[in-house]
């Protein structure tokens, strides 16, 4: 009998920490180690109505998750998408995500790196080639993301040119840009 209860009090008391480790992100409730950490693969386009748009392939992977909030790095691959520019780079950006389910408010702060190897101006035919350019982004929006589902996130990510604005014809010198992004993509569960 002794043993019987020791037994069953063992299967509550671990049944209680199963439960109390539980995440009510993304419409159901399943256990952290199920959910947390994720990685979210996703292409996102930047864009501010005055020519310039950069696109980038991205990985988003949760470093913190709770019942009301996470937090993310993302990290990922940038290309310009105009003409007659060329250009590579790296951004790298640090999220917080707040609310339930699958609908999410997000912040973020990161750094945004572009190499333009070929820059052409409408006036004088060609600008300066071999430009590195680096940018202060930020980030206040709306996440969509579903467990093992899709993956989609709006919002107003501004840059602060840091370097080299003058050299690239499509930002003019602009030290503060106003961009919109829209990034879709897919929701691995590790």
């Amino acid at each position: 009998m002794k043993k019987l209860v020791i037994l069953f009090l063992l299967s509550f008391i671990s049944f209680h920490i199963t439960a109390q480790s539980t995440s009510y992100r993304a419409g159901k409730c399943t256990t952290k180690s199920n959910y947390c950490p994720k990685i979210a693969l996703f292409h996102e386009t930047i864009y501010n109505f005055a020519g310039l748009g950069v696109n980038s392939i991205n990985a988003d992977i949760v470093l913190m998750c709770d019942r009301k909030y996470m937090a993310s790095l993302r990290v990922g691959i940038n290309y310009y998408s105009f003409p007659k520019i060329s250009s590579a780079g790296i951004p790298v950006e640090f999220n917080f995500m707040m609310g339930r389910g699958t609908w999410l408010f997000e912040t973020g702060l990161g750094l945004d790196y572009l190499y333009v190897y070929k820059n052409y101006s409408k006036d004088l035919g060609h600008f300066n080639d071999n430009v590195s350019y680096a940018a202060l982004m930020a980030r206040i929006g709306v996440r969509y993301e579903k467990v093992n589902g899709l993956f989609f996130r709006a919002g107003y990510n501004p840059h602060i040119s840091l370097m080299n604005n003058k050299k690239i014809e499509p930002i003019s010198g602009s030290i503060w840009l106003h961009m919109i992004s829209v990034g879709i993509g897919y929701t691995f569960n590790n």
